[in-house]
């Protein structure tokens, strides 16, 4: 399953952006120059996330989480961690990229075609 999430030019190279997936709120940013998505949610009790320097912090209770998700200093559990989402360059787009295990029931695609049309990966 693919979903484009915005124009890899539109994504900055400090901070980062809004954008949809699903109707739910991510951020797009770069984390060494390629692309990161993150679902814009803090684990802790579901604030939004803004990045800040190389951490995403909870506007809410200030909840700090590394670029990978981990979290980095609560209020959140130590052991929570943000969702960071799969996303590949496709066709110019950061494009959200999820292919199931195999063996999941259901996951019949054949997701070969995404890795002939990506650019380059992330996430």
């Amino acid at each position: 399953m693919e979903h484009p999430l915005i124009a890899a030019d539109q994504v900055p190279e400090t901070g980062a952006v809004k954008a949809d997936l699903f109707g739910r709120p991510v951020l797009v940013t770069n984390v060494d120059g390629r692309p990161r998505a993150i679902a814009d949610v803090c684990p802790h009790f579901g604030g939004p996330l803004e990045r800040q320097d190389d951490k995403f912090v909870c506007k809410w209770h200030k909840a700090e989480f590394a670029l990978d998700g981990r979290c980095i200093r609560g209020p959140a559990r130590a052991d929570s961690r943000a969702i960071v989402l799969p996303v590949r360059v496709v066709d110019g787009m950061v494009t959200y990229v999820y292919t199931a295990p195999e063996g999941t029931p259901g996951a019949h695609e054949d997701d070969s075609h995404v890795a002939a049309r990506t650019e380059g990966s992330g996430g």
